[in-house]
């Protein structure tokens, strides 16, 4: 696992072998295991790394920047920032770009993702649900939301203090309808 504390990151092993990414020059704005857990990447000012755990060094992946966010599971999924955001998806293993859309609401981090559908998250704490797969972008805006919990790909409960409500992609069309 990985660990921050006020002497920077360590990546800790099973039975406590610690190795400090001091050593690899490098300090992370941030690290992300991917889906699998199996792969680190990290963010820093310069774009996104994939830690190679046998040399102890982080090999560039994607060099765009700025880089708001990203989400790893299938793809490299990478939210940048500027004038226009904008989402852009890579090959997680080798950084090849696969796909680019600047159809993206004004969102500042990337929630989750579940197959085709990613969630992100502005800065008010609205989650809009974004079709990664269509040509043209479908968002669902869904406002108040604590946190999300898939049931299949498409179907899926977000929830706050108050209400469940009920999300389904599974059909043709999308239907949206409170729990409780």
């Amino acid at each position: 696992f990985v660990l921050k504390n006020s002497d920077g990151w360590h990546l800790i092993k099973r039975g406590g072998a610690v190795f400090s990414l001091k050593e690899t020059k490098k300090q992370p704005l941030e690290l992300r295991w991917a889906h699998n857990e199996d792969t680190l990447y990290s963010r820093d000012n310069k774009g996104i790394s994939l830690f190679d755990e046998a040399k102890h060094t982080f090999i560039p992946l994607v060099t765009k920047a700025p880089i708001i966010d990203f989400y790893v599971d299938n793809e490299l999924t990478v939210l940048s920032g500027g004038i226009h955001p904008s989402i852009t998806f890579f090959d997680p293993d080798t950084g090849k770009q696969l796909r680019h859309s600047t159809s993206t609401p004004p969102v500042t981090k990337i929630r989750g993702s579940q197959n085709d559908l990613i969630i992100l998250k502005d800065a008010n704490g609205s989650l809009y649900l974004f079709n990664r797969t269509a040509e043209r972008p479908l968002f669902q805006n869904v406002s108040d939301v604590s946190d999300v919990v898939f049931l299949t790909d498409r179907h899926f409960f977000t929830f706050n203090d108050f209400e469940i409500w009920d999300h389904d992609f599974s059909n043709d069309h999308y239907t949206r309808s409170l729990v409780t």
